[in-house]
């Protein structure tokens, strides 16, 4: 097994903050202080180099993260991401090794205090290059059910649920109306995102900030998701085993396996 160690050079910090207007109601950055420990797996986003080597990482929506020595601070400094769990080649190893450098790589998994390392079980790569903006969040998305009176009576078409990562708090998921993914990524990516949304799958990671539009007719609020970026998963060089294990799904959701054979595929459930 190819085990690699991300050594970062200068990267964008990824401001993911709370703002005002544009940002969920009730949503609270913190709240993985008291979610996640140093043992706790979660998402994590790469932070430029460390102050004495290495690279320096956070969680995802977090004011702080629980370091290895037990310290709680807005960046923890590790000697770097050891991807050696995800069987990945060498220029998939290479590829995410500088985007999680650069900032446009997502990394599930936890800090290893005997190895000072962040080790990966699951990892994302960006669509674009963009950074991060001011009210920007990580968020993960999934196309919503609706019954099949609503969608026969057209009342209010395709709902989606946002669920800020890192987040187990009652407020941190949303029902929203709309995702726009236009401007980072190809055709292709854009519609490879849309698939990740679809019912029953895992979800997609969308960083960006939603905004809610009031109808001059009817005063109806919408809230659109507006993405600076997103995030599609990246498999390993071996088959990747598709199983409630390997699947991560949104706050209030939970995973069964369903289709033939007893349960075939991996599919997110609402609670």
């Amino acid at each position: 097994m190819f085990r690699s160690l991300v050594l970062a050079s200068v990267a964008s910090l990824l401001a993911l903050t709370i703002g005002c207007s544009g940002s969920p109601d009730g949503a609270n950055a913190d709240s993985t202080d008291d979610a996640l420990s140093a043992k706790s797996s979660g998402y994590f986003l790469g932070n430029g180099p460390g102050v004495t080597g290495g690279v320096s990482v956070a969680l995802a929506n977090a004011k702080t993260t629980a370091c290895t020595d037990g310290s709680k601070k807005s960046a923890c400094a590790v000697l770097g991401v050891d991807f050696g769990k995800m069987n990945l080649d060498t220029a998939t190893e290479t590829k995410l090794s500088n985007g999680f450098r650069d900032g446009y790589v997502v990394v599930h998994g936890k800090l290893d205090a005997k190895t000072s390392t962040l080790v990966a079980d699951k990892a994302w790569l960006g669509a674009s290059k963009a950074d991060a903006q001011q009210l920007d969040q990580l968020f993960l998305v999934n196309i919503e059910v609706q019954n099949a009176a609503c969608t026969a009576n057209g009342c209010g078409g395709t709902h989606y649920r946002q669920a800020t990562v890192n987040d187990t708090s009652s407020k941190s998921v949303l029902e929203i109306n709309d995702v726009s993914l236009d401007g980072p990524g190809s055709n292709a990516e854009v519609a490879q995102g849309e698939d990740e949304m679809k019912l029953g799958a895992e979800g997609l990671l969308v960083l960006g900030h939603d905004v809610a539009l009031i109808s001059n007719h009817n005063a109806e609020t919408t809230r659109t998701l507006l993405a600076t970026n997103f995030f599609l998963p990246v498999m390993g060089g071996m088959p990747y085993p598709l199983t409630c294990a390997t699947v991560r799904c949104a706050e209030g959701m939970h995973c069964e396996m369903k289709g033939i054979n007893g349960g075939a595929v991996p599919a997110c459930i609402q609670n």
